[in-house]
């Protein structure tokens, strides 16, 4: 590759929408002074990683997702000291993927638990390993609950009765607590979606996984943001900077032109500092 000799003391790649990884072997040897590889929107297969890992000069490396893989890497030599991934595709990522090797923190973009999440052993599993198992901290950028099953939010309730929200605070809570092992790691976004009728019951039961995020946003659903919302808000999650109501239904009293809305959540959230 004698058209890259220009390249040869590049030390920082960022490559994107790329439709596969032909040719990353040549590419890799041509660049030796290479120690920073971006592929944000790369998915990568078991045989891009012998690649990647056999690149011994790569010590951060940031990687949309890692597809599955038949073969565990977990023990297999390698220079990485730091891993980012911007989706997480299979939960059992962290069982094959070589963690060892880093010494700066993994982050992870985007967690997406579901409902159906719940009962699958292989989640709950990867969450421990997540926390536990890495010896260097965890970073999460953004969590995001999804409290509709699957096939709720393709054809989305027709009516939200009394049993579906009774049900939405039980999967909440088992949500919660399948999340427990995050409270060790840093998240910094949590993201409740389709949650109706949120109350300050349902800050309480969110605390535990918000308890340290600087960002909250609740995405559709609905909420009746009561003062007593705002109070457990300000006082279980301290460390929030800004909260969302991203189209939130809200009661007819609240339905006014946005400016003036803000201004009367902002009054009653400075109202609750002051208390």
């Amino acid at each position: 590759m004698e058209y890259l000799q220009p390249l040869a003391q590049l030390q920082v790649l960022t490559m994107s929408y790329l439709d596969g990884l032909e040719g990353l072997t040549e590419l890799l040897q041509a660049l030796p002074q290479l120690h920073t590889l971006q592929l944000p929107a790369v998915t990568v297969w078991e045989q891009d990683l012998d690649t990647l890992l056999a690149a011994t000069q790569i010590t951060s490396i940031q990687l949309d997702t890692v597809g599955k893989s038949r073969t565990s890497y977990a023990d297999a030599p390698c220079s990485w000291q730091r891993l980012e991934l911007t989706w997480l595709r299979e939960w059992t990522t962290f069982a094959y993927l070589p963690l060892h090797s880093l010494s700066q923190p993994l982050v992870l973009g985007e967690l997406h638990i579901r409902v159906e999440d719940i009962a699958d052993r292989e989640v709950a599993a990867a969450l421990h390993r997540l926390a536990y198992a890495c010896k260097v901290p965890v970073q999460i950028k953004k969590v995001r609950l999804s409290m509709l099953s699957w096939d709720q939010q393709r054809t989305g309730p027709s009516v939200i009765t009394p049993a579906l929200l009774q049900q939405q605070r039980v999967d909440l809570a088992q949500l919660v607590a399948l999340l427990q092992p995050l409270q060790s790691c840093f998240v910094g976004k949590v993201l409740p979606y389709k949650l109706y009728d949120i109350t300050a019951a349902d800050v309480l039961a969110l605390a535990p996984v918000c308890r340290g995020c600087t960002h909250l946003e609740l995405w559709y659903g609905s909420v009746e943001p009561s003062l007593e919302f705002w109070h457990q808000l300000v006082k279980l999650m301290p460390a929030v900077q800004k909260a969302m109501l991203i189209k939130i239904e809200l009661p007819p009293v609240y339905q006014r032109p946005a400016a003036t809305l803000y201004r009367q959540l902002a009054d009653k959230v400075n109202k609750q500092l002051q208390l």
